[in-house]
């Protein structure tokens, strides 16, 4: 059994309180190409330092780019990143339900990240929730609603994998490919991607570095 994560009393945090990075910060993450120096400089304008509030409101930004920069360990601790990749496959996992209501496989897989990221269960537990999940999600790739398995899949593989930021986005990003998979609609995806930001603010302001 791990040891139980301890987290930061849930109150309320101000940007002047939380962690804030400079362009070198982000350039040492190893942004893609076109976040090149004077991209940066650009986005930064005339402050030398910016918190992960900062970067939430960078609307010129894309909402996939603003995600990967602030779900690290920079701004989050451990426990709150994986906490967030499972609530965004759960946010999708409706697209699932709907169709396999029956199935509760991939509801338990999520339910298995959330209480390995407190340090409720062992890593054999989550990976036996994992190869269950597996099952189903390979079943499900061929449907149209792909984006939702691989969102699930996601948390469960983003509670245990080297990198919690890394499963973070991952899930971000599978979710909203769920929910474009299943509206193929532009509008679908716009509002996915405003709930993982909003979601994601109040990680930050309640939980952030």
């Amino acid at each position: 059994m791990r040891s139980v994560v301890t987290r930061k009393p849930d109150t309320k945090r101000t940007s002047s309180q939380m962690v804030s990075v400079t362009i070198y910060d982000v350039l040492s993450w190893g942004p893609c190409s076109r976040y090149n120096r004077d991209v940066l400089t650009e986005i930064f304008g005339r402050k030398k330092k910016l918190t992960a509030i900062d970067i939430l409101g960078l609307k010129k930004v894309p909402a996939a780019d603003r995600i990967w920069a602030i779900a690290r360990d920079v701004f989050l601790d451990d426990c709150s990143l994986r906490l967030y990749a499972a609530d965004c496959a759960e946010h999708v996992l409706k697209f699932f339900e709907e169709e396999r209501p029956e199935d509760k496989r991939p509801r338990e897989a999520i339910e298995a990240a959330r209480k390995f990221a407190r340090g409720e269960i062992d890593i054999a537990t989550l990976n036996a929730a994992w190869d269950a999940g597996a099952a189903w999600a390979a079943a499900w790739a061929a449907r149209a609603a792909v984006g939702a398995a691989l969102a699930a899949r996601a948390a469960a593989w983003g509670a245990w994998a080297a990198g919690a930021a890394r499963a973070a986005a991952g899930a971000a990003l599978a979710a909203r490919a769920a929910a474009w998979g299943a509206w193929a609609a532009g509008a679908a995806r716009a509002a996915e991607q405003k709930w993982q930001l909003s979601r994601l603010r109040w990680y930050l302001t309640k939980h952030g570095r």
